[in-house]
């Protein structure tokens, strides 16, 4: 139960509402503003009332809070996204459910926006062995895992002058090489999920041309394969074999 006050009680304690219990002119019995004695409801109802006649004032209202509080709001929306991924994921599959065309041309669009970028290419290599990437991180996906983030790789990769080049003509036509093939490693590691490691080496992989990587076959530079061999031996305390790849 409220309790009954009046305006100048209110005002004299500091108080924003107050209550008498009579009804207002629309018959509205509830709290009234200290300031100019309006009744909640009523302002609500005005409020709406605007909102509804004027959608552009509020759009370009609300695009304007947005960018004044842009942390506190994505902070906010991802808080609530986790805390309700139920119903979200409820409301997007039912979007996309009844919405199939649009669904297809969003995945088109997102799949050509990503194409070509470190990333996709770090998800294409994790996906050939189990692993998936998360928030631009590897997660474990069956007994294998990553020791390095995205953003690292992405680091790396933007150093090599190919990859310049080739962002810069908008040309994705490139594949991540492995230097020394995950399969010579294979074969010559028995422990598998370290030989993993030794293959996915940041220092193992390199950008080529897709026309190359595709008509190399087993063909590769035999004085970087040794050097990236030594390196590898070196750094994981393995021995793998050079006779392979001698002159």
């Amino acid at each position: 139960m409220i309790k009954i006050i009046t305006r100048t009680k209110a005002k004299s304690c500091g108080l924003t509402r107050y209550f008498t219990g009579k009804p207002c002119k629309q018959g509205h019995i509830c709290e009234k503003y200290t300031s100019n004695s309006t009744c909640v409801k009523c302002l609500k109802i005005t409020k709406r009332n605007w909102r509804r006649n004027n959608p552009e004032k509020v759009n370009e209202e609300c695009k304007r809070y947005y960018y004044r509080n842009q942390k506190y709001m994505c902070l906010r929306s991802s808080k609530w996204a986790k805390e309700n991924s139920d119903r979200l994921n409820k409301r997007r599959k039912k979007h996309r459910l009844e919405n199939p065309e649009q669904t297809k041309q969003w995945k088109q669009k997102e799949y050509l926006k990503g194409k070509g970028t470190p990333e996709r290419k770090l998800r294409n290599i994790c996906a050939k062995v189990g692993l998936r990437l998360k928030d631009g991180k590897c997660y474990e996906g069956r007994k294998y895992k990553l020791y390095y983030t995205a953003e690292k790789y992405e680091n790396y990769l933007i150093k090599d002058t190919l990859f310049k080049t080739l962002q810069e003509a908008h040309d994705f036509t490139y594949h991540v090489d492995h230097i020394v093939p995950i399969s010579y490693i294979g074969g010559n590691i028995n422990d598998k999920i370290l030989a993993f490691e030794v293959a996915m080496d940041l220092n193992n992989l390199r950008l080529i041309p897709a026309k190359d990587n595709l008509s190399k076959h087993n063909k590769t530079d035999i004085p970087i394969v040794q050097e990236t061999i030594m390196y590898l031996n070196c750094k994981y305390n393995v021995s793998l074999p050079f006779e392979a790849y001698d002159k």
